[in-house]
């Protein structure tokens, strides 16, 4: 549950919001849900949205995921984000699939749309989050 104060949300840590039963072990990948979840849907969602405006780059439009919401196919030396492959949503993954974000040492995959079936590589704070997309913001040409 979000706390609000009278300026931000406390919003609590990843650690709190990985699927129960899960080990925090970083060689495998964490399933993130509630506010973590939101919070960084929110800022894929938005990078996602950035990198269409400024690099005139095709969108899938509508659908399930929004707009913007399937990710781009985009790398620089700071981050990377590419489309997930389309499976059939019955499809089981048998192997892990590439991350479909990363900056650093921080991966992120999904499926379909950003959110669904959404995994990280490791815990990580909500500034971490800001910090982490801060830098990826700034690395866009202008």
């Amino acid at each position: 549950m979000i706390e609000w104060n009278e300026k931000k949300p406390k919003i609590p840590d990843v650690k709190s919001d990985i699927a129960k039963g899960q080990s925090e072990d970083t060689t495998q990948l964490l399933t993130i849900e509630g506010p973590m979840a939101q919070l960084l849907e929110k800022k894929l969602y938005e990078l996602s949205k950035m990198l269409a405006i400024k690099l005139r780059a095709h969108t899938h439009h509508g659908g399930l995921g929004g707009e913007h919401g399937y990710g781009q196919e985009f790398s620089n030396n700071v981050f990377l984000m590419h489309r997930p492959a389309l499976l059939p949503l019955s499809t089981k993954r048998t192997e892990s699939p590439p991350p479909n974000f990363k900056c650093g040492d921080f991966e992120v995959r999904w499926e379909h749309y950003i959110g669904l079936n959404m995994t990280i590589n490791k815990s990580i704070t909500p500034s971490e989050i800001d910090d982490i997309f801060k830098r990826c913001a700034e690395s866009l040409p202008r």
